[in-house]
């Protein structure tokens, strides 16, 4: 009587508690699981009983390469007796989709030999997915307050975007106002991608408003997903991304208050269904992109008109140490070069009738 107490009050823990449990035998086949395991798993009651635990919910990494049984933490345990811990695995669930999680894998004994495991795991999906966040959001302003320039800033930003959040490869494309198109200002990739020809075939395209996924966002203002590009109506490089097993992307305006200057897009090899929570977070990082670029344009213009302020006070002084009209002439356009184009000073200076032969740019050796 005693025992089937103990044996109901073990039960009872085992059905209560929020951490998913499941026993193995010493084959991997699974023998026990309790509630827990099942709804983070996806599986009805029983589903998961007399199922090979590893080729169903341990099969492949996270990075989508397969997961050999010789190297499981948890077959291993079963083999040596060691008791293993990761938080660096996922298991998949029975929609097909993987979810980050914490184990422990214990081996069960008997008379000294090992009959088995026990795993003890829990959903980590939004530990990660904060943990994330605010690497990719320190790495993202880490790059920023180190680059000298934008066009320098670009493949940091990209890689911090990229490597933080699991995408494969990431673009920036900036307004040309002048010439109304987008124009592709850098781009990263993963080496596992082998994407030279993604980023020689896009380096010199450029989108109008309303083509093509960048197009799109500029016109709208709006993020996009696409979960599969390749077989997505309209897409322009569904051929090139089929080339390189390049599947989902997204894109998020970049802007400077209420003006769209620019657009990101990220491309995954794995085909991903829609994540508001990622394109919010995109949505805060593009918006310290923007802030970044209006702050180093304001910093340029500041320079420019600096330098300009120096220029004529330099220009002032040579025309009060000037003796003739000719020498002022001369001493005002030494100065000008670094603003006036070359060919546009010789005909001022033909105009003026001065000797161009004297006052030639000033060496940049």
């Amino acid at each position: 009587m005693e025992l089937q107490q103990l044996k109901q009050h073990h039960s009872l823990i085992l059905n209560s508690v929020g951490e998913g449990i499941f026993g193995l035998n010493a084959q991997g086949v699974i023998t026990f699981a309790n509630p827990a395991a099942t709804t983070i798993l996806g599986y009805g009651e029983g589903e998961l009983i007399g199922q090979l635990q590893h080729p169903l919910i341990h099969h492949t990494r996270a990075n989508g390469t397969p997961y050999p049984l010789d190297l499981c933490p948890i077959a291993a345990s079963m083999r040596d007796g060691i008791t293993r811990s990761s938080e660096t695995d996922v298991f998949w669930t029975k929609q097909g989709t993987s979810i980050p999680v914490a184990y422990t894998s214990t081996p069960l004994r008997e008379h000294d030999v090992i009959v088995g495991a026990v795993i003890a795991f829990q959903d980590i999906t939004e530990r990660k997915r904060i943990e994330a966040r605010q690497t990719t959001q320190f790495a993202v302003t880490r790059v920023m307050a180190e680059a000298e320039s934008i066009r320098d800033a670009v493949p940091g930003l990209l890689q911090a975007i990229c490597v933080g959040m699991d995408w494969d490869l990431g673009e920036l494309w900036y307004v040309d106002r002048d010439a109304q198109v987008l124009r592709r200002l850098g781009g990263w990739y993963a080496l596992t991608v082998h994407a030279v020809d993604f980023e020689i075939g896009s380096r010199h395209m450029t989108f109008a408003k309303e083509q093509g996924l960048p197009g799109q966002v500029w016109a709208s203002g709006q993020a996009s997903w696409i979960t599969n590009v390749i077989t997505e109506s309209g897409f322009m490089r569904a051929e090139l991304a089929a080339d390189h097993g390049l599947y989902t992307a997204f894109a998020v305006p970049i802007r400077n208050g209420r003006e769209v200057i620019g657009v990101l897009v990220c491309f995954s090899r794995a085909m991903r269904r829609r994540n508001d929570d990622l394109l919010q977070l995109m949505a805060d990082i593009s918006s310290q992109i923007g802030q970044y670029i209006e702050r180093r344009q304001a910093e340029a213009a500041v320079e420019r008109s600096a330098t300009r302020l120096a220029t004529l006070h330099q220009i002032d002084g040579a025309i009060l140490a000037a003796e003739s009209p000719r020498e002022i002439a001369l001493a005002a356009l030494r100065h000008l070069w670094q603003f006036v184009p070359y060919h546009q000073a010789s005909v001022a200076m033909r105009n003026g009738a001065a000797d161009t032969s004297v006052c030639s740019p000033p060496s940049t050796a």
